[in-house]
């Protein structure tokens, strides 16, 4: 992955799809408030990504030797007591003919900013170098693009320290290395290419989506809206220190419940900051060693 990442037009982010197929496939959920017209968008929504997933998981034209990625999805609770958006994903993903060893979930996040954190750090607990995708809604590309740069781009090193590090060995460059990330909906010209599963076209949500997931998507009927755009602005500011703090306020009031893995997270987050901050201020505030002296005899 290149220092200068830049937005890719949204019919090729998921270029080389094909040819490079992903290990690990990203499956985002969905949450749009609790009335009924957006229960059954967040319905629709989730049923359009997880057939993509599905699809690309099964593919024989992608994986003819059987060795299919792993799709994860890390999304947590988004009300107290409510299903977390992982278990949903995955009801889905199962009713649609995934193996349920090919699923991961924890509940770790709740929008698109800690969904790629938590990508990223899955990425270097596994030690992921080989392609992986991200599979969303047709509205929701711009804005994962831009969060892929935000997040990825402060994580890439200058080409001096990459020098530096190669000279350190083989395993010290290998861990600077970021795969390739493809971002996938339903629009993506390369899912044209790929046969769909005859355990995905059997499934009852299959036929729903093929009747109205899709054409919705397509129409802008699932759209966030006004909601996603501004999202998407907020996610274009370019300093990192406006956009972070804008964005915290605009997720606390747009999702009001964090998971208690997520507060668990960003609990241990403070306290290493605040551990390292200590022992910093110990280290200066040493008082220095008195010399050694010979004593008398």
């Amino acid at each position: 992955m290149e220092r200068d990442l830049k937005p890719r037009p949204t019919d090729e982010t998921a270029k080389g799809l094909i040819q490079d197929p992903p290990v690990v496939i990203l499956c985002f959920d969905n949450y749009r408030g609790e009335s009924p017209e957006a229960q059954n968008k967040v319905f629709l929504t989730t049923v359009e990504r997880s057939e993509i997933a599905a699809t690309i998981n099964r593919s024989k034209d992608l994986y003819p030797e059987g060795n299919r990625p792993k799709i994860v999805c890390f999304a947590g609770e988004h009300k107290p007591g409510a299903i977390p958006g992982s278990q949903i994903v995955k009801a889905a993903l199962l009713k649609l003919g995934t193996e349920e060893g090919d699923i991961e979930t924890r509940t770790t996040t709740i929008s698109t900013t800690t969904d790629i954190t938590q990508l990223h750090s899955y990425i270097k607990e596994n030690h992921i170098t080989r392609p992986v995708a991200i599979v969303t809604s047709n509205d929701h590309v711009q804005r994962t693009e831009q969060e892929i740069i935000n997040h990825f781009k402060k994580h890439i090193p200058s080409r001096f320290k990459r020098f530096i590090r190669m000279l350190q060995g083989k395993h010290a460059q290998k861990i600077l290395e970021l795969p390739k990330i493809y971002v996938v909906s339903n629009s993506s010209p390369e899912l044209n290419q790929l046969s769909i599963p005859a355990e995905t076209i059997n499934s009852d949500l299959f036929l729903r989506h093929g009747h109205a997931a899709k054409a919705a998507s397509l129409d802008g009927t699932l759209s966030g809206g006004l909601t996603e755009k501004t999202a998407t602005s907020l996610s274009k500011i370019p300093s990192w220190l406006q956009r972070d703090f804008i964005q915290k306020i605009a997720e606390a009031a747009n999702h009001q419940h964090t998971p208690k893995a997520l507060r668990r997270i960003k609990r241990l987050k403070r306290q290493f900051r605040g551990g390292r901050k200590n022992q910093y201020i110990k280290r200066n505030n040493r008082k220095p060693k008195e010399p050694y002296t010979i004593p008398p005899c």
